[in-house]
């Protein structure tokens, strides 16, 4: 009579050649209204959270959620003044020429007139290269921004704004020296994007980088969620990854 046969494959994890890091803020890596701070959450990182002020960036129940995107059940927000959170990317720097690399996250959701920016940003070393989010003052409406470099005010991002929730997508092409990114602000999941498509682009910069950053200020009024760096955009948007270690049963 036949059975059914199972195979274990244990150890070997998920085969995620194509996703480079991602961060969820799951209830496996972290606990609800405590600190990011020292926890290396998520997968494909190099390096845990390190914050300029460990108690004032933590995680909140619920997360963010997006029609068609997998998501878990908390986010990082400020938990009491501003601060920010760096880390580390596995097989950092990137920028090699010829190489493409996709960034997905989730931001905003929540009215917070006046001034309290919020950016993700990427970093080469210690140098901001490139962020996306809000600044101090300007419109009160709080649109999007995108900006190349620190201290830029950047250039606001059409019909984007810090109010509502927003599935913001990148995709870097590296060249050398001259490198272009190219920015999807709620894009739909059923296909790859065109470059023509994109909301936003910039060109001629460099954007090699291999550390992610998150400022945030005023308590709870910011919010990301969802971050994944892949080199498809298929992997930006797709599957949350299972641990390292995780047992799959196939029968």
């Amino acid at each position: 009579m036949a059975t059914a046969a199972a195979m274990a494959i244990v150890g070997c994890g998920y085969a995620r050649a194509e996703l480079l890091a991602y961060e969820g803020f799951s209830s496996k890596d972290y606990t609800v209204d405590s600190t990011i701070h020292g926890i290396n959450g998520g997968t494909g990182w190099s390096s845990a959270w390190s914050a300029v002020l460990p108690g004032s960036i933590g995680v909140k129940s619920p997360g963010l959620t997006w029609s068609g995107l997998p998501t878990t059940n908390y986010l990082v927000t400020c938990t009491w003044t501003t601060t920010e959170a760096t880390r580390g990317i596995g097989g950092a720097p990137y920028g090699i020429p010829g190489q493409t690399v996709w960034l997905s996250f989730l931001i905003g959701g929540m009215w917070e007139p006046g001034e309290s920016p919020q950016q993700l940003s990427l970093l080469n070393g210690t140098t901001n290269v490139l962020w996306l989010g809000t600044i101090t003052g300007g419109d009160p409406n709080r649109p999007l921004r995108m900006g190349v470099g620190v201290g830029a005010a950047g250039t606001i991002v059409p019909s984007a704004f810090i109010k509502d929730l927003h599935l913001l997508v990148l995709r870097m092409d590296f060249t050398g020296g001259n490198d272009s990114v190219y920015l999807w602000v709620d894009p739909s999941l059923d296909s790859e994007p065109s470059t023509a498509a994109a909301t936003m682009s910039v060109t001629n910069q460099d954007f090699q980088f291999d550390k992610l950053n998150l400022y945030v200020s005023s308590t709870y009024a910011s919010r990301m969620d969802e971050i994944r760096f892949a080199t498809t955009w298929k992997d930006a948007i797709g599957v949350i990854p299972p641990p390292p270690g995780t047992i799959l049963i196939m029968k």
